[in-house]
């Protein structure tokens, strides 16, 4: 940035310290774009050093050269039009927000025990809702649960998307910014519950769209908020239960929601393989960059460029497509964990957590039969 502003303002005669200085009077603060790199680029690296073909000097010949180019112009053009909902006006009507679920956070998190890291603990999930840009019209919405309530199948990541809505039902016009996590962000399900939830009388939805990042460049403003979380957690220390956990995050500040296990419905794809099938061409999910649903409408509209037009599609089942989907039962039963795992942590971690505390493991659900959805991506 300093040398930026240097060849900007060749007359300006300043330091590089006397910048930092003003940078910081700003109150411009600083994060590193996150800990994951992209597998493209760093293809493109390694490729180029065994070729000589390099990021500025692509031979449009050679397949990588080809592949990483269109990979780059992908991840500009949608930074772009990210920066450039981040800087547009936002109110109570319009709300652009980034979606994303932390990364696993493990309970109990005693880390300055050695007999903490090396028993089975639960996993806690944190899907935040973070408006983009510095118009924070509304403080970040963390959505949580953990693993002895439901998994992070994409019935259970949905379900999630269903209560922050619900908590927003008078915002009008929402865009949703996210990162390609088929499993999570970008199946037919989710197409189908936005189509469902768009024309619900629950909310006064009247447009959403979903913006995706190109894999491998998708920092947002989700993530510095699992940042501060990170830091409110160390800051807390000892985190014995969920209750802590989620102390911790109201702390940052922001607004929790508490998922139960009647929060948690058994959403369907709706979505006609033989329709897509049909189409030529065939319209495929992952090419997508951007999606648009509209109240009135069981059709979407979808973007493989940002700068293209959009394409209408009309894919739901033909039931559905008439009548409209149906909101599905929700989940009867918690998850639960092995009564073994619950009884090594009552066991072995219970004698250095407080008695208020060790309640909450006595208390949580057992299973019947082992899940599986915890390995969905």
């Amino acid at each position: 940035m300093y040398d930026d502003f240097k060849k900007k303002h060749p007359n300006v005669v300043f330091s590089y310290y006397l910048y930092r200085e003003v940078v910081s009077s700003m109150s411009i603060s600083f994060a590193k774009l996150g800990h994951e790199e992209c597998w493209t680029c760093e293809k493109m690296e390694q490729h180029g050093k065994n070729t000589g073909h390099t990021k500025n000097n692509l031979n449009f010949e050679c397949e990588e050269c080809t592949r990483w180019n269109t990979h780059h112009n992908k991840y500009t053009e949608s930074r772009k039009r990210y920066e450039i909902d981040s800087s547009s006006i936002q109110d109570r009507n319009k709300l652009i927000i980034t979606v994303d679920l932390q990364k696993v956070i493990m309970l109990p998190r005693c880390d300055t025990f050695k007999e903490i890291l090396f028993t089975p603990r639960i996993i806690a999930f944190n899907e935040s809702f973070v408006v983009a840009g510095k118009n924070k019209v509304i403080a970040p919405v963390a959505v949580v649960w953990h693993e002895a309530i439901a998994g992070r199948s994409k019935e259970d990541i949905i379900s999630s998307f269903y209560a922050y809505l619900l908590s927003i039902r008078d915002i009008e016009h929402l865009v949703i910014w996210l990162d390609n996590c088929s499993a999570q962000n970008k199946n037919w399900c989710l197409y189908s519950f936005l189509v469902y939830i768009v024309n619900s009388d629950e909310v006064r939805l009247q447009s959403l769209e979903l913006r995706y990042f190109e894999p491998g460049h998708t920092f947002m403003a989700a993530d510095s908020f699992h940042h501060r979380v990170e830091v409110a957690l160390k800051r807390k220390g000892k985190i014995y239960d969920f209750l802590d956990y989620v102390d911790a995050i109201k702390s940052v500040p922001a607004k929790v929601i508490e998922m139960s296990i009647e929060n948690f419905y058994l959403w369907k794809d709706n979505c006609s393989q033989f329709k897509l099938n049909k189409i030529t061409p065939r319209p495929y999910i992952s090419e997508m960059v951007e999606v648009s649903f509209a109240r009135g409408d069981r059709t979407i509209s979808y973007k493989t460029d940002f700068n293209q037009p959009a394409v209408k599609l009309n894919f739901l089942k033909a039931a559905c497509q008439k009548s409209g989907i149906i909101k599905p039962d929700c989940k009867t039963a918690p998850r639960g964990i092995s009564k073994d795992r619950k009884d090594l942590i009552i066991s072995k971690l219970g004698s250095i957590m407080p008695t208020n505390r060790l309640n909450f493991w006595k208390n949580i659900p057992v299973h019947q039969i082992p899940p599986t959805d915890l390995d969905e991506d």
